[in-house]
């Protein structure tokens, strides 16, 4: 198991397969550390949901004193609360997973959070330097390339548009559009 947290969220146990965490050097941890996250979320998210559209069956049957259909009602604004419902997921697994700690077990029963290891990059060297002139000046045109305008063709019909009630032009005698205009 293990824990993750946002910081203000209660901690989640995850749980990952250790042999397979090893094998892929911990690219799975992130995979499992994902999906338990978002099943968590969307659990609780969807709870809320349940307990919104009670209320909602509740509340729209008193439209019909001011001369609504309940029904419409209901299927606006049960809408409204999916579509806040999806939002409100988004929002929670992003902001979780983005804001999240991960921690690691130091032996001694104390749990302390996982860093990043930092790398100076500013003694290392690029491959800007190493280029030719000639490959900078390819690549400076090949992108280039994309920005030109391009002339847009407009389609010109041969023949003379068929219409709906129009005899079939393909002889069976029947109307346009009970025929190929389907």
């Amino acid at each position: 198991a293990i824990p993750y947290t946002d910081g203000r969220a209660k901690q989640l146990n995850i749980s990952a397969g250790l042999e397979e965490a090893i094998g892929s050097d911990g690219g799975t941890i992130m995979r499992d550390i994902e999906k338990a996250i978002m099943l968590a979320l969307i659990d609780e998210n969807w709870k809320e949901h349940l307990r919104a559209m009670d209320e909602l069956k509740e509340s729209s049957q008193s439209a019909s004193f001011e001369q609504k259909d309940p029904l419409v009602i209901y299927k606006m604004e049960s809408f409204n609360l999916f579509e806040k419902l999806m939002k409100n997921i988004n929002y929670d697994v992003c902001s979780y997973l983005m804001k999240g700690k991960l921690f690691i077990d130091t032996g001694d029963g104390n749990l302390k959070e996982a860093k990043e290891q930092k790398t100076d990059l500013s003694k290392m060297q690029t491959n800007e330097g190493r280029r030719t002139a000639e490959e900078q000046a390819m690549r400076r045109a090949a992108a280039g390339a994309g920005r030109a305008v391009q002339k847009v063709e407009t389609f010109k019909r041969e023949q003379k548009k068929v219409g709906r009630n129009e005899p079939c032009p393909c002889g069976s005698g029947k109307k346009y559009k009970h025929c190929c205009g389907k």
